[in-house]
């Protein structure tokens, strides 16, 4: 339509989709011949654009019959060309990516930790608007791909996602060893690695400049279980302590911080200290457990994963053998610990279940209520979800048959500091990113995140818990406890 021109009702993509057909129906009939008696009823059925009330035609009347002049056709063109200034262009996504532990030995570690990330990436966007840069919010994105929990694996996919131009974060896999192989990957492409799965202090302490630890270091790990026996039992009592631990970074860091704790604190005497092989199951733990079992401890902690700290209660038990109180790593965290160890379907006897009594440090639990009003009373600036959001948001991407483990808020944590950051920031940039979280003072539904200049975190509390009647107890912090320590285990 010339400048002036009366815009009619009748498109013009309409009436060139009419002309198109009047004219090939048209285009090669005779008199009479059946095609033509066709096209001739519906040329009779079809309406004369000429009927068209003068003050909504077009500014040139189109003879359906005739060739289209040039100058009408421009006039055609110009009306269907779309003004690409008139065009919405959608915000790129902000893109966070990593290897996931979905197959393998750590499955259950990172199938709850996937969860947590989608959980918080659907809170983002659904319910805080997307993350904000410049007065424009972004669609949220997380892209992961299966690690199957093997090392080579890691740095595959890590190398990839630091090649890949659309990528601007990177979370971190599950376990200390895999996040010490994709540390100096990302450090080498200058791209912030969330750290949602290393607990080790070794990690922390390389010297990289864009690692930012979500979790509590391991070395503080059963600190918080050890104080409360020594309490029970009295500071006058010597206790003899079995330290049994798989033998990777992240166990080893735990049993570092033992050790030095009972130096300094406690009135404990280490009677064992060894370890078991990586990923161990019941048939290579016999002769391990033998020799523990010969020290007579009154406590032992240790554990490592999931597999192993299951494996190692039902070893114990099935030599006969149970300590006053037993904590271990990862395993007995996770909501489906004791009917792992032993199905016991009802009437159960717990008193004699193998994981009755056992004991867990946890970086968070289900019934930990962190929650903004108290945190803002306090001074403090809280950020996502509450619990029963992410409860809610978490079964959306698990399935309501599943439990949160900590590995989830862990993950959802990592994602809401991210956001955070980026907003501060301003930027997508990694410097920028970087000192905003090192900025950050923040708790959400996980508990506290503060780093230091390392990127260590400083501000996150342990949460304890012990399998009590099969169920999961939270027997500290005392603000959060559902049950008080069973000493000693029944």
């Amino acid at each position: 339509m010339k400048d002036g021109g009366v815009r009619s009702r009748y498109p013009v993509k309409w009436l060139m989709a009419l002309l198109v057909c009047i004219g090939l129906l048209n285009w090669g009939c005779c008199d009479d011949c059946p095609e033509c008696e066709q096209a001739d009823l519906v040329e009779d059925t079809t309406p004369d654009i000429t009927d068209i009330p003068a003050e909504v035609q077009p500014d040139v009347v189109i003879d359906p019959v005739v060739d289209i002049p040039e100058e009408v056709q421009q006039d055609i063109v110009e009306e269907v060309q779309t003004d690409v200034s008139d065009v919405v262009v959608p915000p790129e996504a902000v893109v966070v990516a990593g290897p996931v532990s979905v197959t393998g030995r750590y499955t259950q570690e990172g199938q709850q930790a996937l969860w947590g990330i989608q959980a918080a990436v659907t809170w983002v966007n659904e319910v805080y608007g997307g993350v904000t840069i410049d007065g424009v919010a972004h669609p949220l994105e997380f892209q992961y791909t299966d690690d199957a929990s093997g090392g080579s694996t890691v740095a595959d996919i890590t190398n990839a996602y630091c090649d890949d131009d659309e990528v601007s974060f990177i979370m971190g896999p599950y376990s200390s060893g895999f996040t010490n192989i994709a540390a100096p990957i990302t450090e080498a492409c200058d791209k912030i690695l969330l750290n949602v799965g290393g607990a080790s202090d070794s990690i922390m302490a390389q010297g990289y400049e864009n690692v930012v630890q979500i979790l509590t270091p391991g070395s503080q790990y059963h600190l918080g279980i050890l104080e409360m026996i020594a309490q029970a039992v009295g500071t006058s009592d010597t206790l003899d302590l079995a330290l049994a631990y798989e033998n990777d970074a992240f166990s080893k860091s735990v049993a570092a911080g033992v050790r030095a704790a009972v130096e300094d604190h406690w009135n404990y005497d280490i009677v064992f200290d060894g370890t078991y092989p990586a990923g161990a199951v019941d048939e290579a733990l016999g002769t391990f457990v033998a020799s523990l079992i010969g020290s007579d401890p009154d406590v032992i902690v240790g554990g490592g994963h999931a597999v192993d700290s299951r494996a190692l209660t039902r070893v114990l038990d099935a030599q006969g053998f149970q300590p006053s109180a037993m904590s271990l790593l990862v395993g007995p965290a996770n909501a489906n610990f004791y009917e792992m160890v032993e199905a016991c379907p009802p009437p159960c006897d717990f008193l004699n279940h193998p994981a009755e009594g056992v004991m867990a440090p946890a970086q968070w639990a289900l019934g930990v209520t962190y929650n903004q009003a108290d945190i803002e009373e306090q001074g403090g600036t809280w950020f996502g979800p509450s619990q029963n959001e992410f409860l809610d948001l978490f079964h959306e991407a698990a399935g309501l048959d599943k439990t949160p483990a900590y590995q989830a808020a862990q993950g959802a944590a990592a994602i809401l500091v991210l956001v955070m950051a980026i907003e501060e920031a301003g930027s997508l940039d990694t410097d920028e990113v970087r000192a905003a979280l090192e900025g950050l003072d923040v708790v959400t539904l996980y508990g506290g995140f503060v780093v230091d200049e390392t990127g260590k975190q400083v501000a996150h509390s342990m949460v304890e818990i012990q399998w009590q009647y099969g169920q999961m107890a939270i027997i500290w912090p005392e603000e959060a406890r559902t049950g008080n320590l069973v000493y000693p285990m029944p």
